[in-house]
């Protein structure tokens, strides 16, 4: 798929995602067509489990289509909008608009998927009609959206849900230090919490670098924990050229 991380094309956005419960009665194993996104997990999961909610979700429950009843919401319309690093809020127009195999990126770019998977041909000046609808989304989309950009989406602290809760870096407000390449670097950076306090009450606050389990202290220079051994003959080198896909 043509592009790669917090770009528009697929390669950009389109992931796997695998559905196992041998006891739930789900259809057949196989590939699910249609468009879906990660806000369907929630409600999909909450029907499954059979938890009854009044709540209303972004996304919707793909229950129906995981027990055998067809194809997600054939007419579904959605929208990818990343954050950027140099912009603090998203920019309207910088979205990836999606309707069955249609693809309209950043308003200047039209693809047609069912005849160029690879996104290398812009069909916008054939297709007037399908770009004015997608616009037409996106419009209505961002309208909804727009108000709340600079709201602070606060962290919820003192409930009984969650009697302990762990603050992170990468609930700061502007500033970039989500990884664990970050903290294992020492990068000195700081940043402000949004909290919303559930419960009054009096709070103990432990500050640190690293995950209580592993017992380190602020200084400590730990090295890269070696998760698992890949044999060597489960590993691939992939390169995509113009006509075909090559493994080696």
């Amino acid at each position: 798929m043509k592009g790669g991380k917090l770009t528009l094309w697929e390669g950009g956005h389109c992931v796997p995602c695998f559905i196992r419960w041998p006891s739930g009665k789900l259809r057949p194993a196989g590939a699910v067509s249609g468009l879906s996104e990660v806000q369907d997990i929630l409600p999909t999961l909450l029907e499954l489990a059979g938890v009854k909610t009044t709540a209303k979700f972004d996304g919707v429950s793909l229950a129906g289509v995981l027990r055998g009843g067809g194809a997600p919401h054939v007419d579904r319309t959605l929208v990818v909008q990343f954050s950027r690093i140099d912009h603090q809020v998203p920019v309207k127009g910088d979205a990836c608009v999606m309707w069955r195999r249609w693809r309209l990126v950043q308003d200047k770019e039209l693809y047609d998927l069912a005849n160029d998977p690879s996104q290398e041909r812009n069909v916008i000046a054939e297709h007037p009609d399908i770009v004015a609808q997608l616009r037409k989304h996106y419009t209505k989309w961002w309208d909804g959206v727009v108000p709340r950009l600079s709201e602070s989406q606060r962290v919820i602290i003192g409930h009984d849900a969650e009697t302990v809760s762990q603050l992170s870096p990468c609930e700061w407000r502007d500033v970039f230090l989500d990884q664990g390449a970050n903290v294992r670097r020492g990068e000195r950076k700081n940043g402000i919490w949004y909290l919303d306090v559930a419960r009054d009450g009096e709070y103990e606050f432990e500050l640190r670098r690293w995950p209580r389990e592993c017992g380190a202290a602020l200084d400590a220079a730990l090295p890269p924990l070696k998760i698992a051994e890949i044999p060597r003959w489960n590993q691939f080198a992939y390169r995509r050229s113009p006509s075909e896909d090559q493994r080696q």
